[in-house]
């Protein structure tokens, strides 16, 4: 199983670009790449543009199109299932990827989504099987996951709220400053 991290998005929010922003000396794009890896993907990509070297990069097909069209894009490249992660998810580990891999062993659900306190989080499992359907509610205006998993079903695994954290805003950045420490561990500087 592949990962991909999708880092094309305008963050408009931040005002700068969020998979560049460091985080103890790591962009957060990498740090969610690391995740990936530790969890057991390979190999794992940037969907979108080049953060760091070493991780390949595959061009989005939809560029500006919102993260349905990396999602499309990264599955497209693939040759099976991939996991797919935003940019922006500084504390995402290897259990909740794990766990994500490990769901749906029979492969029933064309996509296995992380929740937490109720919410969508933005890393998932999908099915390369899934793309026609993908590619239908692309082309009928459907650019969000959440949409996406609503037309297509999906099971919902949870991990924890300190994973799921996401870096949206300047003030969520901030949030982390106050907080303290981010990580509970680093992770493995390996990518694959």
């Amino acid at each position: 199983m592949s990962g991909s991290v999708l880092v094309g998005g305008r963050s408009r929010r931040m005002g700068r670009d969020k998979a560049r922003i460091e985080i103890r000396g790591v962009p957060l794009a990498v740090r969610v790449a690391r995740a990936l890896a530790a969890g057991g993907c390979r190999p794992v990509n940037f969907v979108g543009d080049s953060i760091a070297d070493g991780y390949p990069v595959v061009a989005d097909r939809f560029p500006g199109e919102g993260p349905l069209g990396g999602v499309l894009t990264a599955l497209v490249a693939a040759t099976g299932d991939v996991v797919v992660a935003a940019c922006d998810l500084p504390n995402l580990d290897e259990a909740s990827v794990r766990a994500l891999l490990a769901a749906d062993p029979d492969r029933r659900w064309p996509v296995v989504v992380a929740v937490a306190d109720g919410r969508h989080v933005p890393v998932a499992r999908w099915r390369r099987e899934a793309v026609p359907a993908l590619e239908v509610a692309f082309a009928t205006g459907t650019r969000s996951w959440r949409a996406a998993f609503e037309t297509l079903g999906a099971l919902e695994v949870p991990i924890d709220s300190w994973s799921s954290l996401d870096v949206d805003s300047p003030d969520d950045l901030a949030a982390l400053d106050r907080e303290g420490p981010v990580l509970r561990q680093e992770p493995p500087a390996e990518h694959g």
